[in-house]
């Protein structure tokens, strides 16, 4: 654990306490080695890195054997190095270099991936994720840059299968354990499926961002890597948009016309989003002005593409358990303007919000609870850790805490402080600390608790799927402590949210999901009724496409 909370967040040396018995003098020698490998690389001198990485790695072996990370971290060097000196010669490459660069790039990343199973056993899940922090640059960062250069099946495959593997580790409560393959999510698509993880590298030598995309069908004889965009091109494209409609187009362009050609017969995507776009309901995109992405496809948000093959069939719901209508003792609401889930104003639709999908559920003979007024409590609602429940319905103020420090990736527990529901009380106390029984919950909050048994949460709350971006660029927000608490299927908002538009929605979500219909299609068809209420009151996409769907598979 100390060795790797030690690791360089860059691609460097790992730095390692010797014991008494290994001479300082050969460390230091092969620290040295590896610096100078690392400046001839940095002067495009690829002969002298390639030769000094060469002696450094070989001096590690002794020091530390070939199964440590600091032989691991050689290795990937010299990955880098023989395949940048490969590319330099363009016409006259030598394909030998990108023979070599590939096993040590393959050897590095199976010790890495090896050591951190190993060290992470028996670890608590804010443990492992400060541990992987450590060691995530390579993974997600260095390791994709440089297979976006080099293409292969075999290192493709790598590629994939260490996402699913970070992902098991940051969305999991018992993650770092899962090793599923590529192969096993392919084995578990329908020809006319396709499952996408798009990733979001920052490239070590200009700090850009690049967005991809890669996919996998049923028939592939490995995954397909895409590029889409960087950071750049994306910021600078948005800003010369003078609509929401313009803006929802040119995201669309960005992200899914790059994927023409692979969505061609398909009718079910399965993606899973990274950094910006998981604060986008890009499922939702308009293709024309009457067409969105939702309208062509079945497009199903997953945490992770392994959900496919993890995808278990629902059983009946027996347990439901209702927040909403709850008294504040809040300050009077403002005006007549109804966008208000985004203080701590009473919110009167949600009563009416619960007491009808109480009465769906009773109609299917459901059993409920309801918790209104000043019943719905943070004790309350803690108290249902390791309950029975298969539906938790909360109808109440959520809000993202915006993060000041932009780019700066706090670890687990910082970073899920910064997402809270309001329960019942919330302004009779002290709000400014979170400290206990103040009203307020936070992911943090949820991420402790145990919910292994809900198989749906409903966060009918503005900014319910916001949060700071995790080490593997995906939320850590709300939607992380549920999963990590053991969730199944999260439905929540990234925008604030009409009170009265969402009662409706909500209600007829649930009218859906009772009659038999899918998760996702129960959301697709409460989205469709919303859009024709009074002539298309809410038909813009501020109402209907703020609330997207999480692992709703089933």
């Amino acid at each position: 654990m100390k060795r790797l909370l030690w690791i360089l967040l860059t691609i460097g040396l790992f730095v390692h306490k010797a014991n008494g018995q290994k001479s300082e003098v050969s460390i230091d020698r092969a620290m040295s080695l590896s610096r100078m490998a690392d400046f001839y690389y940095t002067a495009h001198n690829y002969e002298k890195a390639i030769e000094q990485e060469k002696k450094a790695l070989d001096m590690k072996s002794v020091l530390y054997g070939i199964h440590s990370l600091e032989y691991a971290t050689s290795a990937f060097n010299l990955a880098k190095y023989y395949y940048d000196r490969g590319m330099e010669g363009e016409i006259e490459c030598n394909p030998s270099d990108f023979i070599y660069a590939t096993e040590y790039a393959k050897k590095s990343m199976a010790i890495i991936k090896d050591t951190v199973l190993f060290e992470m056993k028996g670890l608590d899940y804010n443990s492992r994720y400060q541990l992987w922090q450590n060691v995530n640059t390579i993974f997600d960062s260095t390791f994709p840059s440089y297979v976006a250069k080099n293409p292969n099946d075999s290192i493709l495959s790598d590629l994939y299968n260490i996402i699913l593997f970070s992902k098991g580790i940051t969305w999991r409560r018992d993650g770092g354990i899962n090793t599923m393959c590529w192969k096993e999510i392919q084995n578990a698509l329908g020809e006319n499926d396709i499952a996408i993880e798009f990733i979001s590298p920052v490239v070590p030598s200009n700090d850009n961002m690049v967005f991809y995309a890669l996919t996998l069908k049923k028939g592939y004889r490995c995954p397909k890597m895409t590029r889409l965009f960087d950071i750049f091109q994306f910021k600078d494209s948005l800003k010369s948009c003078s609509s929401k409609v313009e803006k929802g187009q040119k995201i669309g362009n960005m992200v899914w016309n790059p994927l023409n050609n692979e969505l061609i017969g398909i009718e079910n995507v399965y993606f899973s989003a990274t950094h910006v776009l998981n604060n986008m309901p890009i499922e939702y995109m308009p293709i024309t002005d009457t067409e969105t992405y939702s309208d062509r496809y079945c497009m199903i948000r997953v945490s992770s593409t392994q959900e496919i093959a993890n995808n278990k069939k629902r059983n009946h719901f027996n347990k439901a358990i209702l927040f909403g209508g709850l008294q504040y003792e809040a300050i009077e609401a403002k005006g007549e303007d109804r966008m208000e889930r985004s203080g701590f104003e009473p919110l009167p639709n949600t009563g009416e919000e619960v007491a009808e999908i109480a009465n769906v559920f009773e109609k299917r003979h459901i059993d409920y609870k309801v918790y209104s007024g000043d019943e719905g409590t943070e004790e309350l609602f803690k108290s249902l850790s390791g309950s029975s429940v298969d539906i938790l319905h909360l109808a109440t103020h959520g809000k993202y805490i915006v993060n000041n420090d932009v780019g700066v990736y706090h670890n687990g527990d910082e970073a899920l402080t910064n997402s809270i529901l309001v329960f019942s009380g919330v302004n009779k106390r002290s709000t400014s600390s979170f400290e206990q029984d103040d009203g307020i919950v936070t992911a943090l909050d949820i991420s402790q608790m145990v919910f292994g048994n809900l198989d749906l949460i409903s966060l009918s709350a503005c900014e319910s799927a916001l949060g700071e971006y995790g080490i593997d660029d995906s939320i850590m927000g709300l939607q992380r402590g549920f999963k990590i608490a053991g969730a199944n299927t999260i439905l929540m908002s990234i925008d604030k949210v009409d009170d009265e538009a969402t009662r409706i929605l909500m209600v007829e979500f649930y009218r859906n999901l009772m009659s038999g219909k899918t998760k996702h299609q129960s959301l697709k068809d409460a989205q469709k009724h919303l859009r024709k209420v009074e002539n298309g009151k809410y038909d813009k996409p501020e109402y209907w496409a703020s609330f997207i769907m999480l692992d709703g598979l089933n």
